[in-house]
């Protein structure tokens, strides 16, 4: 026997709890981002937004938001004559000064303790976006970063890539750098050479100035010197 189904009406709309299959053209547009462009109610502390879409918040409900203004701690969102809600990150931090003026920022309406927020779904609580370098002692070979290119930049210099070698390196404990060849000048403090180019050792290798024997080649007869001297009398 058929069944009447009351999600048919006169105008031809249906109303279901879902549908299999695809939906042409024809169909009304599905809940998804919303893009809203509020206005500033109060500097600062509210924003008022429209849309026809919303009638009510609901968990879940994820909005893409062009700033009105920079953001600021405590900042509240409103859509049409619904009930504000603040602006945060990490489930209940207020969001700081972090976006201005025209940036689109994604927030998802959410429930945390019967609180309701905007949580930001790309927010990085860190604003100190410098590369810092920290001193240390530590008794490690670290590779020696180098640069292969640089731009100016309002007056300073940023490296286009950065480069390294594990085989060039920095002990930041006793200050020793490692590289298999130099070229150019060692000078100054320079610590002396430990081997040749053949590798040989030095120390074990070759003598020094005052073990190389005095070789004397003379007519008269052998006197003073060292021993292991060598004296040639013609």
């Amino acid at each position: 026997m058929p069944e009447i189904l009351n999600s048919v009406t006169v105008d031809g709309t249906v109303t279901a709890d879902g549908f299999v299959g695809p939906l042409d053209g024809t169909a009304a547009k599905a809940k998804g981002l919303l893009y809203l462009e509020p206005t500033v109610t109060t500097a600062g502390v509210l924003w008022s937004a429209t849309s026809a879409d919303v009638t009510a918040y609901y968990d879940g409900l994820t909005v893409a938001v062009k700033c009105p203004e920079t953001t600021a701690s405590g900042l509240q969102l409103k859509i049409n004559s619904l009930d504000p809600a603040t602006i945060v990150f990490n489930a209940t931090s207020a969001i700081s000064t972090r976006y201005s003026a025209n940036a689109v920022i994604i927030a998802t309406y959410k429930t945390v303790n019967g609180v309701h927020y905007w949580s930001l779904m790309d927010y990085d609580a860190n604003t100190d976006t410098k590369v810092r370098q920290y001193q240390t002692t530590s008794d490690i070979d670290y590779p020696v970063l180098t640069r292969y290119n640089t731009t100016d930049r309002a007056g300073t210099y940023e490296a286009t890539y950065a480069r390294f070698t594990p085989s060039v390196t920095i002990n930041t404990s006793t200050g020793e750098v490692t590289a298999p060849s130099f070229a150019g000048n060692l000078t100054g403090t320079a610590s002396r050479a430990t081997a040749d180019a053949s590798g040989n050792t030095i120390t074990t290798t070759y003598a020094t100035k005052s073990e190389v024997p005095k070789i004397t080649i003379s007519d008269q007869a052998p006197s003073g010197g060292s021993d292991g001297d060598i004296w040639i009398q013609y």
